[in-house]
């Protein structure tokens, strides 16, 4: 199944590299999407965030699978954006000519991939429905840890606490299968969430950025899987001819 992901997300950065900074609601034509396999979970190739201001590419997806006692539940699948323009230019002094393997291993690419450099989206799609307090909880456990390993002093942490604060009451309401949740990483330490198209208050914290997109490309990532998805298709992008 990963392979089949990473082969066709192969053949589509033509799309977006053609005019990666002209939104997708200028164009008459439907966005061409990307099927996540164990899920049936369409992405778009393309992605308007921010106001409408900025398109992202799709480099990767996968799906979060919970384990509970002897059963694996499919709670949702995740798509991986990036603003190509800004990012394959940092990307490349790290990536060299590095094998997938050795790119999910090497500690350069990762701060690269995870500096505020350049903006990325995850976006987030329901295959099942999930309490609310379930959801914000199963965010702040992987959240927490990670930020307060990025926070340099007490005062970082207090702050890095209030956001984490501001990022769980994003999830008051159930999350129902189908739901789509954007969040958007934007150069300044800002993120950006959509749930449903309801857009909320812009969160400005780096330790929050940097740890909820570290679940998912990070050293520990929540599935090795959809890491390796990423990482096969962010090196597709970086080498095209390849």
């Amino acid at each position: 199944m990963r392979l089949f992901a990473a082969l066709a997300l192969a053949t589509l950065p033509a799309l977006a590299l053609a005019h990666p900074h002209v939104a997708a609601a200028q164009d008459a034509r439907p966005v061409p999407t990307v099927e996540e396999p164990s899920t049936d979970v369409k992405f778009p190739v393309t992605l308007t965030v921010v106001d409408k201001k900025t398109t992202h590419q799709l480099s990767g997806m996968g799906v979060r699978i919970k384990k509970k006692f002897f059963m694996k539940f499919k709670v949702y699948a995740v798509g991986f954006y990036i603003d190509e323009a800004a990012a394959l230019p940092v990307l490349k002094q790290s990536a060299a000519d590095l094998s997938v393997k050795k790119l999910e291993s090497s500690k350069d690419f990762r701060k690269a991939l995870l500096s505020d450099k350049f903006g990325k989206t995850l976006r987030l799609v329901m295959v099942r429905d999930v309490d609310a307090d379930d959801m914000a909880e199963a965010f702040e456990d992987s959240l927490w840890p990670r930020m307060k390993e990025r926070a340099k002093d007490t005062k970082d942490r207090t702050a890095a606490k209030a956001a984490l604060d501001k990022f769980r009451g994003f999830f008051q309401k159930e999350a129902e299968e189908d739901q789509i949740m954007d969040f958007t990483w934007v150069p300044g330490g800002m993120l950006y969430a959509v749930v449903d198209g309801k857009k909320f208050p812009v969160v400005k914290n780096e330790a929050l950025c940097w740890a909820l997109f570290d679940i998912y490309v990070g050293d520990d990532p929540i599935s090795d899987d959809t890491k390796t998805n990423i990482f096969g298709a962010l090196r597709k992008k970086l080498h095209p001819a390849k």
